[in-house]
């Protein structure tokens, strides 16, 4: 059977994951495969062949432009070709994704939108691509929005998986802790994206008071994240800004940093009060002035803050009797799991 032949046979069994090979840049650069007629190749193949072709001879922007609207208007209407479109996807990203990051994150929400018409299971990795992109590039609202027009995938595949890593990532970054811990718990179960995964995964465990054990952080490359972890958890307030500071040396992402610099400290200080409640607590009730032995230098007004904002975020409930020195805890669950 010739080459022509054997694609045809492909496309008449709808075998989406081979013919996507044929739209890789690799595969015309055998000599015998240049020189075949694709005009023999069935419709609409022959046409997105030719185009593919010349994207990869041309290597301009336009003509993978060209390539990847053709593909989506004449195949995508058929889930089978999905593989097709992520590898075209694939290919535009490589080329032109980081040099023409506004152009091509235009070009795919115009093609995301008509994928999710098409109800062509593509639409998922191409939504990823650009929260990938808006995320790189800062355009958070951009990531926002889409992310609330998106559909969640229906199976468990790598483009799923994937969705909610960014869509815990931006849950993160809304401050919407539960969430964010849910969906990133949900894609570290993806075993190839782990490393890449745990760092985000892990430092989103810790704002819903999870604490993630030492073998596993060494395991994923996160040691350096230990001892925050271990200060966190005990409630050690005087030494977190340290702990933030020593871990800061493996975050790259700013904005990972501004939220452990932001909310660890008040986790850590519930997690103090926590403590003391148990020690020293009696009907439902905690004297201010056994926070403050914890916390030598640190005056009543800071404390009494504290304790403010703890009951504001949820993490706490009762109230503060500022005449009684006490926090006054709620007999139900003073201390919310957040993460259920």
């Amino acid at each position: 059977m010739g080459w022509t032949e054997a694609i045809n046979s492909r496309i008449d069994a709808k075998d989406g994951k081979y013919i996507s090979q044929l739209f890789s840049k690799s595969i015309w650069m055998d000599s015998e495969r240049e020189s075949i007629d694709l005009s023999k190749v069935k419709h609409p193949f022959n046409i997105l062949l030719e185009n593919q072709k010349t994207a990869i001879e041309k290597k301009s922007y336009g003509t993978y432009e060209t390539l990847i609207r053709s593909v989506v208007r004449m195949t995508g209407g058929e889930a089978w070709t999905g593989p097709i479109i992520k590898r075209v996807v694939y290919e535009l990203l490589e080329l032109w994704g980081k040099d023409s990051s506004n152009k091509v994150s235009k070009l795919l929400l115009e093609m995301y939108k008509k994928l999710v018409e098409q109800r062509n299971p593509a639409f998922i990795y191409v939504g990823n691509a650009l929260f990938q992109i808006y995320l790189e590039t800062e355009r958070f609202k951009l990531a926002e929005d889409l992310l609330a027009s998106a559909s969640e995938p229906e199976t468990a595949c790598r483009d799923s998986y994937v969705f909610h890593y960014y869509k815990g990532i931006i849950k993160m970054y809304q401050d919407r802790f539960r969430e964010s811990y849910l969906s990133l718990k949900r894609a570290f179960r993806y075993k190839k994206w782990r490393r890449i995964m745990a760092p985000v995964y892990f430092i989103s465990s810790l704002l819903v008071n999870k604490f993630p054990k030492n073998i596993y952080l060494e395991r994923f490359g996160c040691s350096y994240l230990s001892e925050l972890v271990s200060v966190v958890r005990e409630g050690l307030y005087v030494g977190v800004d340290n702990a933030i500071r020593n871990a800061s040396e493996g975050i790259t992402d700013y904005n990972l940093y501004r939220i452990i610099s932001v909310h660890y400290p008040l986790i850590c200080f519930n997690n103090l009060v926590g403590r003391a409640y148990r020690k020293h607590g009696c009907d439902n009730r905690l004297e201010i002035q056994k926070i403050s032995e914890v916390l030598p230098g640190t005056d009543f007004k800071e404390i009494v803050c504290l304790l403010s904002s703890a009951i504001e975020s949820g993490r706490l409930r009762g109230y503060i009797s500022i005449s009684r020195r006490v926090v006054v805890f709620s007999k139900a669950d003073p201390f919310p799991v957040i993460a259920d």
